[in-house]
């Protein structure tokens, strides 16, 4: 029902945009389908309109679908988008999905290299309970230059490296 809804989204489009979107849509297979005024309301249109139009009030879930924008910066991810995934639809409309665990992590700037664990839900939960590795790494930053301490890069970590011994033996020798 939503995946053609989610195509003809703009980027940056919220639930009332894609509301209005699914009522065009089953206005169009209504027309369609012959149908006219005083069919309205009738069982058969009420099946129809189910399957193009979300059962959600507009004005309780303004913010319940967000398509995101290539070029403007994610909203939170969080750790219940295995279950809300529609915050998160994915930009390009060709694709009209939402975002995949790997794209959540991404935003979050999790290295391509990282392995989460468990099904779709676990890995969502993971990556939206996270502290951004780049803002971990940067508040870590801090905290040791305002000790004194010195601070040095990262040393990056080949594809070859993603078992945690290798990773470990190249922190130690970095």
């Amino acid at each position: 029902r939503d995946y053609e809804t989610f195509s003809r989204m703009r980027p940056g489009d919220r639930y009332t945009d894609a509301h209005k979107i699914a009522v065009d849509r089953y206005e169009e297979a209504r027309r369609a389908a012959g149908q006219e005024a005083p069919y309205l309301g009738s069982p058969k249109d009420d099946a129809l309109r189910r399957k193009f139009v979300p059962p959600y009030p507009v004005d309780k879930f303004r913010c319940k679908w967000r398509k995101l924008s290539a070029d403007q910066l994610s909203w939170t991810v969080t750790a219940h988008l295995g279950k809300d995934g529609y915050s998160h639809i994915h930009p390009d409309s060709d694709q009209g999905r939402t975002i995949t665990v790997r794209e959540a992590a991404r935003l979050q700037s999790f290295p391509d290299a990282f392995q989460f664990s468990g099904n779709r839900g676990d890995c969502f939960r993971q990556v939206g309970n996270a502290v951004p590795p780049r803002l971990a790494w940067a508040l870590a930053t801090s905290v040791l230059q305002q000790l004194g301490y010195p601070v040095v890069s990262p040393t990056p970590v080949s594809d070859e490296a993603r078992d945690l011994d290798a990773i470990r033996a190249s922190l130690r020798t970095g």
